[in-house]
Parts: structure tokens; C-alpha cells; sequence
């Protein structure tokens, strides 16, 4: 049976997901960061809003949430609140892996304190 090709995005996100996986990481996405599976979940319902979904390969879709720019601050600061570990993975200008912007995490933190630059 043939391996189901899954979108480039999703491979980079799994991995960096892997690095701190006792956090929600938001991933950035052009202007916007968004969170996926249980992330998602977890941060549609602090926030107080729907989740969505994001095409991951053809025949597969996972629950997502948006989180525009200007909200990422704030979104950060009500997680930490509730005593959600966020890590921010953003892109990397000029630099491309698998045919897409590569990210790295830039940011983890719990609370006021930041764990990691």
C-alpha cells in the first residue's frame, strides 16, 4: 500500500512538536500562528471560540485554530494564566526545507517567566 504524501507543513510542525511536548505550540503560518489536535482544542476553548480544520494530505484533516498576529501576545499571556507551556515556532526568513519556510522555535514560556530565548 502506497504512503499517503502529507502536506510539508505538517512534517515540519510534528517535528518541532516533538521538541517540547508538554507545550502548545503555535506555529506560525505567513501573518497568522495557528495550533493543531489537541492544541487546538485547547486553545479554541480558552479563548472561547470554534475550532476549524486544516488539510493535512488528501484524505486527512486535523482540528486547527487561527491566531492572527496582533493576538499572539495575548493569546500567550491567557494560556500561561490558565498554566499552558507555549512555544512559538516561527519561520526562519530566506530559508526553505521540503519546499516550504523552514521554523524554528523561538520562544517557550509558562507564566511570567520565559523558559528558553
Amino acid at each position: 500500500m502506497p504512503r499517503k504524501r502529507v502536506a510539508a507543513f505538517w512534517t515540519q510542525y510534528t517535528q518541532l512538536a516533538t521538541q517540547y511536548p508538554e507545550a502548545i505550540l503555535l506555529f506560525q503560518m505567513g501573518f497568522h500562528y495557528e495550533a493543531y489536535r489537541g492544541d487546538a482544542e485547547i486553545v479554541a476553548r480558552v479563548l472561547d471560540r470554534d475550532p476549524g480544520t486544516r488539510q493535512i494530505s488528501l484524505d486527512n484533516q486535523v482540528a486547527m485554530i487561527v491566531i492572527l498576529r496582533r493576538e499572539l501576545v495575548g493569546t500567550i499571556a491567557e494560556l500561561n494564566a490558565k498554566g499552558y507551556i507555549v512555544a512559538v515556532a516561527d519561520q526562519v526568513p530566506g530559508i526553505m526545507s521540503q519546499g516550504t519556510r523552514a521554523r524554528q522555535i523561538r520562544s517557550v514560556s509558562r507564566g511570567v517567566s520565559q523558559l528558553e530565548p
